[in-house]
């Protein structure tokens, strides 16, 4: 009977070890792949930011270029047409000043030699 007894507590026991074994070990496993995918989820969270992140920079950066490269176009060429039309103003302003009054020494600017003597003739023939 004792014999029984000491069987029935053996099995007792060893069904017990069993499952605190199996349980320890499905708390681990669980445990184990909960702090997998919660790594992995944080690992893919980062590299999503840093990737975004990249991309607004480069984005940008490539309209800062672009804004900076149309306003110096731009300016280059309202400067070359400001300059353009001041020196077509100034070149009519001397030749029509020459023309009405048929002065030569109103010219302000360096005109060749030969001109001169082609707008005193001119002027000669313009008020005959």
């Amino acid at each position: 009977m004792f014999a029984h007894f000491l069987l029935v507590v053996v099995i007792v026991v060893v069904v017990v070890v069993v499952v605190v074994v199996v349980v320890v070990v499905v708390v681990v496993v669980v445990v184990v792949v909960v702090v997998v995918v919660v790594v992995v989820v944080v690992v893919v969270v980062v590299v999503v930011v840093v990737v975004v992140v990249v991309v607004v920079v480069v984005v940008v950066v490539v309209v800062v270029v672009v804004v900076v490269v149309v306003v110096v176009v731009v300016v280059v060429v309202v400067v070359v047409v400001v300059v353009v039309v001041v020196v077509v103003v100034v070149v009519v302003v001397v030749v029509v000043v020459v023309i009405l009054t048929c002065r030569i020494s109103v010219i302000i600017i360096i005109i060749p030699p030969n001109f001169f003597s082609f707008l005193a003739n001119y002027c000669k023939c313009f008020f005959r």
